[in-house]
């Protein structure tokens, strides 16, 4: 949480709205993450997916404005739609048996899809249009790490139920906290709002924002 109020204060320091949205979408993981864990219910877990939504559709969203797919003024609505379509959709899963865990790993697989189909049509826009990605690469290893500890956590091997500071899980929030934050700095780097200076936003020769 206390990296999503550093997100809020950077980004209204670059007075961007865009970047505004990626503090509460961070605040919202953690405290979605932290609701599951205090209530250990099956509407928290819900609530904890919702979360991880919030997150990952931003990044999806705001890649579809760079791929030219959507404009400004459609993102909100395109977010709001898929993070809350993918919260109903959670429990629809659960019925079948269907470990939408899935979900969430897919969507990711969908944001590094986005990522790669970037960075080829920015290069042929030239060097001035290639993004720095050496923040995103320390957040996918950031995320990765929390990851291992998680799983390291579920398989019993680093779970210690009598020290909540010092075991799996809680390396899994820091480190995935962490990670969010690098992905905040990575998209950065873009003039998303009027004014702002930076990347071009739209990288599909044709496209406007």
């Amino acid at each position: 949480m206390i990296f999503g109020f550093i997100m809020i204060l950077e980004a209204r320091k670059m007075k961007s709205k865009t970047l505004m949205l990626f503090g509460p979408a961070s605040i919202i993981t953690g405290v979605s993450s932290f609701a599951f864990h205090a209530s250990y219910t099956y509407a928290g877990q819900i609530f904890d997916y919702f979360g991880m939504f919030c997150f990952v559709y931003l990044a999806i969203v705001v890649n579809c404005r760079r791929l030219g797919q959507i404009r400004r003024e459609g993102q909100s609505r395109l977010f709001w739609s898929l993070v809350v379509g993918s919260t109903v959709l959670v429990p629809i899963l659960g019925t079948f048996d269907f470990p939408y865990q899935l979900l969430v790993f897919g969507l990711v697989v969908v944001t590094l899809i986005q990522e790669a189909v970037l960075r080829v049509k920015s290069g042929r826009r030239g060097t001035h249009a290639v993004a720095n990605y050496s923040m995103l690469l320390l957040g996918l290893g950031f995320l990765l790490a929390g990851v291992t500890c998680s799983m390291l956590d579920a398989t019993r091997i680093w779970c210690d139920e009598k020290n909540h500071l010092y075991n799996g899980h809680s390396f899994w929030h820091l480190l995935t906290s962490i990670g969010l934050f690098y992905f905040f700095k990575f998209y950065k780097q873009f003039a998303w709002d009027k004014g702002m200076k930076g990347l071009p936003v739209v990288v599909v020769e044709g496209s406007e924002d």
